[in-house]
């Protein structure tokens, strides 16, 4: 609410008979003896309403004490807190309700930031010799001042000035007219600007003691404050901080590295089928959750566990979701949005768990109750389990982790919800837990259907500006694999997309290939793409040390760092991994690393540059959090595709023979061999995927030859 509201309504109210739209008039020196008068008359205990109405139509805000001399401010001992606690004692006994929390902060803030400076000045008498205390505010100051009453203060600032006041809108729009004012009485703008700090941060104290008193006005603000209010309200916007900052951005993030196109821009509604459900009826999966939300019968709380293939959505759902539930139905749900590739460490509960994940989170941290209290109720999005590597625990503990969520979303005390995602190749072996499991409410993503993928195509035509017809016809061009299998899986679609969008794709690139085949030609057309983008860069400050560079050079770079974050669990790769790995290779972006971070030792984000100049943002952007320092792929099915590709050139090479001395040799010798397959897959196992893909690579290649040497490795 605006001040200039407030003082209307003060002016306005019905049972006061004071007429209707009452406008402040008079001049600001008039304003502010009408201030400082009914300062004197509450000081002298005459508290009748009528003679208050001459003053409170000539206020546009208290703070038009300050068009006065400043003399006359300091000259007699004043409490200016009072007034605002009178006026809402008005309002009280005129309309009979108690007035809201951001009437109170208006008035109670500004009396408490005048008497803060009346106290701070009374008590620096060489600062007070160096102001004009008899030189009043200047027309434009006191219009200024009038203005500051029109101007919009929202719920959740309101608010925010009552825990640290100093830090609030309100601070800063009373600073501007307080420095401005003491610069015209004489001080230098260091000096007004340091005093007018000194006197928001002193408001703090003046607006506890003045809430307090209020409080006893108001049964309902004292109730709420000494309960414990002001420790209620600092975990509500460390929340609304959370909101703010981290789940509100998500959908206006860019897709990939384009530069307009964000997640929004391309988002649909997709479709799920309930793989418990009796019928195939696909429904709308946001539709589903946001029943299950509103369902108010809590007996049968279970787990959302939403499964699809890789580059279904999953992600991109969660925080398009996330966004919506902030808006929509917080504080009712508040979205908690987790990536699982982050998540590291399991604790014996589920609660322990969640806190120490959360550890940066100040409702976390300062609430030990933060998952009890019954006046917060949490949507955990927890995305990715497929990318969950808990430390410790050779099998991801992925059954682990889901036990501990099962467990406490049973338990009756639990008011919560929480809804899971993730690839459901890695639920291999712990399917019969599944299958087990009641609390679990499972769901798969479906391939977008001719609705869905027309509803893409509008919004893609619009946010890429293309003539949507042509990639249409291209589509109907395509085998039967990419136009109606591919072309409805939301990252290939945006691929197929964007490759005819820069006329890197065209339907004879398809002929005669199976699903996986057809898919290897999307990703090594977007990998060739990106790569010759990066060489002809003219951007000197980007990536210009790149274009000197083969392609080739460029695309065994990142099949390195592929190997280095499939061996560090598919999430991300130290760079000094990377740099192990290439030092010993002909690889001349080994060198490029060497010699780039001597060039930064001295710069304290020498690794975050390093990665900037070297890395392509479509496929690797360095790691974020506490993993600086590293690299991960933007998508996971880039790094099996590129790791994929590492692995057949390995095979390759074991099956590739020379001549020496007239007769043919190994190129890689079997003690080579074994050192090499042991340094390949050493780690652990294959995914699924990456097997796919690369048998795709094999059934294509025409280098790979000897198979018998391999099946020989014993």
């Amino acid at each position: 609410m605006a001040m200039t509201k407030l003082w209307k309504f003060l002016r306005n109210i019905q049972d006061l008979n004071w007429g209707q739209g009452v406008e402040v008039t008079k001049t600001g020196a008039e304003a502010a003896k009408a201030v400082l008068d009914l300062a004197k008359a509450i000081k002298e205990q005459k508290p009748n309403i009528q003679n208050f109405k001459p003053y409170l139509e000539q206020i546009s805000s208290l703070l038009d004490v300050f068009n006065s001399p400043l003399g006359q401010i300091t000259k007699e001992v004043i409490p200016f807190a009072p007034i605002a606690i009178t006026i809402l004692k008005f309002i009280i006994d005129a309309t009979h309700k108690e007035p809201t929390l951001e009437n109170c902060v208006l008035l109670v803030s500004q009396a408490a930031y005048i008497d803060s400076f009346q106290d701070i000045l009374k008590q620096d008498s060489e600062l007070l010799n160096k102001i004009d205390p008899n030189l009043p505010a200047s027309h434009a100051l006191a219009l200024q001042i009038q203005k500051l009453g029109e101007q919009e203060f929202d719920e959740r600032e309101v608010k925010k000035a009552i825990l640290y006041f100093h830090e609030s809108q309100l601070a800063e729009s009373f600073n501007q007219i307080l420095q401005q004012r003491l610069q015209e009485a004489g001080l230098t703008e260091t000096q007004a600007k340091t005093l007018t700090e000194r006197v928001a941060r002193h408001t703090d104290e003046y607006m506890q003691d003045a809430l307090v008193e209020v409080g006893e006005k108001a049964e309902k603000l004292w109730k709420w404050y000494s309960a414990g209010g002001k420790e209620k309200l600092e975990k509500n916007l460390n929340i609304a901080d959370y909101l703010e900052q981290v789940i509100k951005p998500k959908p206006e993030e860019k897709v990939f590295d384009e530069t307009d196109i964000t997640f929004r821009d391309l988002y649909v509604p997709l479709k799920v089928k309930e793989l418990d459900a009796k019928d195939d009826a696909n429904l709308e999966l946001e539709a589903w959750v946001k029943a299950i939300l509103n369902d108010t019968d809590t007996k049968h709380k279970q787990v959302l566990f939403i499964q699809g293939e890789a580059g279904r959505g999953k992600s991109v759902f969660c925080r398009m979701f996330a966004d919506w539930v902030q808006r929509e139905l917080h504080p009712t749900f508040t979205p908690i949005l987790i990536r699982l590739r982050d998540l590291r460490v399991l604790k014996d509960n589920l609660t322990d768990t969640l806190e120490n994940y959360l550890q940066h989170l100040d409702f976390v941290t300062s609430d030990s109750g933060w998952l009890t209290d019954k006046n917060t109720r949490f949507l955990f999005l927890l995305d990715g389990f497929d990318e969950l590597l808990l430390e410790g625990r050779a099998t991801g503990g992925l059954r682990e982790f889901l036990e501990q969520v099962e467990q406490f979303q049973k338990d009756r005390l639990c008011h919560h919800q929480f809804l899971v995602t993730g690839r459901p190749l890695a639920l291999q072996g712990i399917e019969r837990f599944l299958s087990q499991t009641k609390s679990l409410k499972r769901v798969e993503l479906q391939p977008m259907d001719d609705s869905l993928r027309q509803t893409w195509l509008e919004k893609w035509s619009v946010a890429a500006h293309v003539n949507k017809s042509e990639f249409e016809e291209f589509l109907q061009a395509c085998p039967d694999e990419v136009k109606d299998n591919l072309a409805r899986e939301p990252l290939l679609l945006y691929l197929l997309a964007r490759m005819h969008r820069d006329n890197r794709l065209n339907s004879e690139m398809f002929k005669g290939a199976d699903r996986i085949k057809a898919k290897i030609r999307i990703y090594d057309e977007s990998v060739k793409w990106v790569l010759e983008k990066q060489r002809d860069s003219e951007n000197q400050n980007d990536n210009s040390r790149l274009t000197g560079f083969e392609s080739e050079d460029l695309r065994q770079f990142l099949t390195e760092a592929a190997l280095c974050v499939v061996q560090s669990g598919n999430e991300s790769a130290r760079v000094t991994m990377l740099e192990s790995r290439l030092k010993n290779s002909n690889n001349p972006a080994a060198k490029l690393i060497q010699d780039a971070r001597q060039e930064n030792a001295s710069e304290k984000n020498q690794q975050d540059k390093l990665l900037n100049n070297l890395l392509t943002a479509f496929y690797i952007k360095p790691a974020s959090g506490d993993r600086g320092g590293s690299v991960e792929f933007v998508h996971k099915s880039f790094c099996e595709f590129l790791f994929a590709e590492r692995l057949l050139e390995s095979f390759v090479d074991w099956t590739v023979k020379v001549s020496k001395r007239q007769r043919e040799e190994d190129l890689v010798t079997t003690f080579a061999m074994d050192r090499q397959i042991y340094d390949l897959f050493g780690y652990g196992n294959l995914t699924p995927e990456i097997v796919e893909y690369f048998m795709g690579l094999l059934a294509e290649s025409s280098e790979f030859k000897d198979v018998e040497r391999l099946c020989s490795v014993g």
